[in-house]
C-alpha cells in the first residue's frame, strides 16, 4: 500500500465514522454456503456500493471509501479474506488486491453509466 493511501486508510479508521462518503464492512455478506451463490453475493455487494456512490449533491465529495475489515462499533479491524462464518473466502485464493478491483470496476460499469 503506497504511503499516500495508508495516511487516508489511517486518518479515516482513527475518526472511525461512516459519512457519506465513507462506508465500512466487518466482513463480506456471503459465508462459505453462499461462495456457490456468487452472483446473488456480489448483487447484495453492489448495491451497498452503489448507495455509496448514490448522494445528493449537497452530500457529494468525489473521493468515497469502501472499507472492508473494519467495524465501525468496535473500531476493530478484520481480515478481509475472511467471511461472516469466519472461513477463508475461496474467491481471494491467488488473487491480488488490484484484480479484486478491477473486477469491481468490471462489475459496476456493466451495471452503471458511467460518465468521465
Amino acid at each position: 500500500m503506497d504511503e499516500i493511501l495508508k495516511k487516508q486508510l489511517d486518518r479515516i479508521l482513527s475518526d472511525g465514522r461512516e459519512t457519506p462518503s465513507i462506508e465500512f464492512k466487518r466482513e463480506w455478506h456471503w459465508g462459505k454456503k453462499d461462495e456457490d451463490k456468487n452472483n446473488i453475493q456480489w448483487d447484495k455487494f453492489l448495491r451497498n456500493f452503489s448507495g455509496l456512490i448514490n448522494t445528493t449533491i449537497e452530500d457529494y465529495i468525489p473521493t468515497k471509501y469502501f472499507i472492508i475489515g473494519y467495524d465501525e462499533k468496535t473500531k476493530m479491524t478484520y481480515d478481509y479474506k475472511i467471511d461472516i462464518d469466519n472461513n477463508k473466502l475461496s474467491y481471494f485464493e491467488n488473487k491480488k488486491l488490484i484484480d479484486v478491483k478491477k473486477e469491481i470496476i468490471k462489475k459496476l460499469n456493466n451495471i452503471f453509466d458511467i460518465i468521465n
